[in-house]
């Protein structure tokens, strides 16, 4: 009890815990409730600023629509009864933990499947879409009075759900129910303060683009109120970027999450200035995501990875695709004309009257990316990710974790990410050290309060040497862990040395795919032969569930080694 106390006051410098109790004593005197009231007494108070998307776009969608959350497949009567069942509770009172996985609830709630409606719309001009969408809106409108559902809870979903409407409007234009982006923009100012203090990742910053796509439409002084904090917060949180493009979010998934909340704000920033400083962390962040993309149709597992997504017209929605898309735009200074977003985009653009400079500077040709935390090797044949990253944000605890695909299939992995509240003592596992493929530690570092860790390794990359197709890089963790890994490319071999100062060192390493055990000190994994040592007297095997995709298990094997003072795993392919 006594640490656990000590670890929140090590936060509240942050203003977290002082804002948390701050929340408790406005619960008891029922302030949110007369906030509520108060704030539906502005309804009608404001004008409306009116903007239209005006798109040529010759391709058709499939007759039946279709869309999918967390590989679920809905069509539109699913949508609309499952949007009916939502529980009417004041977003103040609600539990989360009484919900067996609450982002089940909030994706549909995003509304976000109403982008691929819209673009079947705008396609075909057929007024019985147009009219199947009002109804949408409608009944979650009629199910979910302002501040009186679970999806009133999380302001991130609010932020979302917001965006998703805007668009969806702006592509109709049709502002019949403006009154639910008044109340979302109304949600969203009440509330990105506690946001500041206790989330401050990706859900502040996408609080604060919907605020700012928001007070774009609504022509009053509260709109203004809320470009200003918008603006303010959005340059504040660049600083989460690195200088070589790398998010704190650690995670590449949500580090593309944040990134297109900079490019979608692009549209409507009013100062030059921050737009171009805005656009050069966009073009770092891009430069280095599209090092992560394996397979052609996903990207490494690495940190938190649920598929969330800002915004999509896509039915079935694939990040590495979208990745690519924004590379092209931004990067390579290429229009596709069969792809629908980027039409959308390149228009929201236009009408904003802004323009996206020219990219001047040479695109990196090289096979590899690094900075001082992440180094990528990606080609045609071999793909690795090797990180010494500080633990931070939706980190995972695998500070010198490899990940390893050869010929598009993954020879070594992690074990993916499970539900954020289903169960703690799997969410927690998925998070840990046993999870990834890494050196083993006893209490390496410890989460604390809502997206922080307590650090007690420091861990660095250092010594990057590149020789005649060969490249060795060496991660540290503290003063007494070494991992060295050596990609002799040549003689098509992965080398992996790890060291300790201590007494032993044990190595944790994961398979998604099946293994063979052949010779004492061999295994066999696809087409590769992996060898971990002189024979398996200090190994263990256990089986475990890896996710490849959030909720979406496969088999695998982990494969815990015990050495005296030192690892050496060679992988030959």
């Amino acid at each position: 009890m006594i640490k656990k106390i000590f670890l929140y006051l090590r936060v509240i410098h942050n203003g977290e815990l002082l804002k948390k109790i701050e929340y408790k004593f406005k619960d008891k005197i029922k302030y949110f409730k007369k906030r509520t009231n108060k704030d539906l007494l502005l309804n009608g108070k404001y004008n409306i600023k009116n903007k239209k998307i005006n798109i040529k776009f010759n391709e058709r969608e499939k007759e039946n629509f279709e869309y999918y959350i967390f590989d679920k497949k809905y069509n539109y009567d699913d949508l609309i009864s499952e949007i009916k069942e939502t529980k009417q509770e004041y977003w103040r009172s609600v539990k989360i933990n009484k919900y067996s996985d609450v982002k089940k609830i909030w994706e549909l709630n995003r509304l976000q499947f109403l982008l691929p409606l819209s673009k079947e719309y705008m396609i075909s001009k057929d007024n019985k879409i147009k009219k199947k969408i009002l109804k949408i809106i409608k009944e979650w409108d009629c199910n979910n009075n302002y501040e009186y559902s679970i999806n009133w809870n999380s302001n991130l979903e609010v932020a979302i759900r917001a965006i998703s409407l805007y668009i969806t409007m702006l592509i109709l234009n049709d502002y019949s129910y403006k009154q639910i982006l008044f109340y979302h923009g109304l949600h969203l100012y009440n509330e990105i303060g506690y946001s500041e203090k206790c989330i401050p990742n990706n859900h502040v910053i996408g609080e604060a683009v919907a605020l700012l796509m928001l007070s774009s439409v609504f022509d009053n002084n509260l709109s203004k109120k809320w470009y200003k904090k918008s603006i303010k917060i959005l340059d504040k949180y660049t600083k989460s970027f690195d200088k070589y493009g790398i998010s704190n979010e650690n995670s590449f998934s949500y580090q593309f999450f944040v990134t297109k909340m900079y490019i979608l704000s692009l549209s409507f920033i009013k100062e030059e200035k921050l737009s171009q400083y805005f656009l050069k962390l966009i073009k770092k962040s891009l430069t280095a995501l599209n090092y992560t993309i394996v397979n052609e149709h996903e990207i490494f597992n690495y940190g938190d990875n649920d598929n969330g997504f800002l915004y999509s017209f896509d039915n079935e929605y694939n990040i590495s695709t979208d990745i690519k898309r924004y590379y092209e735009f931004f990067i390579k200074n290429k229009m596709i004309s069969n792809d629908f977003e980027i039409l959308f985009y390149n228009n929201l653009l236009k009408i904003f009257n802004k323009k996206v400079s020219k990219n001047n500077d040479e695109i990196l040709k090289s096979k590899y990316f690094l900075s001082d935390r992440v180094f990528i090797y990606n080609d045609n044949k071999i793909c690795l990710l090797f990180n010494a990253k500080k633990i931070s944000g939706h980190a995972h605890n695998d500070s010198l974790s490899v990940n390893l695909y050869i010929d598009g299939k993954e020879i070594l992995g992690d074990s993916g990410t499970y539900s954020y509240n289903e169960s703690k003592n799997l969410r927690e596992f998925y998070r840990s050290r046993e999870a990834h493929t890494t050196i083993l530690l006893e209490n390496n570092a410890i989460s604390v309060a809502s997206f922080r860790w307590i650090n007690k390794e420091k861990s660095r990359l250092t010594n990057f040497t590149i020789d005649d197709d060969k490249i060795s890089i060496d991660g540290f963790l503290g003063k007494n862990i070494k991992r060295r890994i050596v990609l002799d490319i040549k003689n098509r071999k992965v080398l992996i040395y790890d060291y300790t100062k201590k007494k032993y060192i044990i190595t944790s390493w994961i398979f998604t795919n099946k293994i063979k055990l052949n010779k004492r000190n061999e295994i066999n994994c696809l087409n590769c032969s992996i060898i971990i040592g002189d024979d398996f007297e200090n190994l263990k095997i256990n089986n475990i569930k890896a996710s490849k995709k959030y909720l979406c298990f496969c088999n695998a094997k982990q494969l815990i080694k015990k050495d005296i003072k030192e690892s050496i795993v060679t992988i030959k392919y």
